[in-house]
């Protein structure tokens, strides 16, 4: 970084700049520092302390950055989807998180919604009564539906359970 920020980093194996720390009083600086580290390769603003986010996929990367009217909302189903660990690849178009090769959710967007699809969401329990059954020709995949990034980060943990069924679903190789 250029100029080097002030003082030793208090995690070396960290790739963030605690900005709690002294000498950090110009702004502009603070931003140029953080665009810097963005560029780093692996840089992940959600990755935990002191990794890089191994899962990010760069074809991923283009297709988020050239939906505009989902942006907020893709990001926030993406953060969810890398937590989960699942590999991320780009299929039909889509961002696809996959277990052993195997496809277990998908991202994508329409007019009105975006979505999370889960090949497999027949077989899940559905608890909270949210998958959608795209049309009635579909048989295994359900969704569910977002129209924006708020009603994603208020369900989060409803989220990630259905994620972790959807995984587990795979992993114990169920069949539709």
């Amino acid at each position: 970084m250029d100029p080097i920020p002030p003082g030793p980093s208090k995690d070396a194996n960290a790739r963030y700049l605690d900005i709690r720390e002294k000498g950090i009083e110009d702004e502009q600086q603070l931003i140029r520092w953080i665009k810097q580290a963005a560029a780093l390769p692996g840089w992940s603003s959600h990755a935990p302390r002191g990794t890089a986010d191994s899962t990010r996929n760069p074809e991923v990367d283009r297709f988020f950055a050239k939906d505009e009217k989902w942006k907020e909302a893709f990001a926030t189903l993406r953060r969810l989807a890398l937590d989960s660990g699942l590999t991320e690849e780009l299929k039909w178009g889509h961002p696809c998180y996959t277990y052993k090769k195997k496809n277990v959710f998908l991202i994508h967007g329409f007019k009105a919604y975006c979505a999370l699809l889960f090949h497999k969401g027949a077989l899940l329990k559905d608890e909270h009564k949210l998958l959608v059954q795209q049309t009635k020709n579909v048989q295994s995949a359900r969704q569910l539906r977002f129209t924006d990034a708020a009603g994603i980060k208020k369900q989060r943990a409803v989220i990630k359970a259905y994620m972790e069924e959807a995984i587990l679903v795979e992993k114990a190789g169920l069949k539709v």
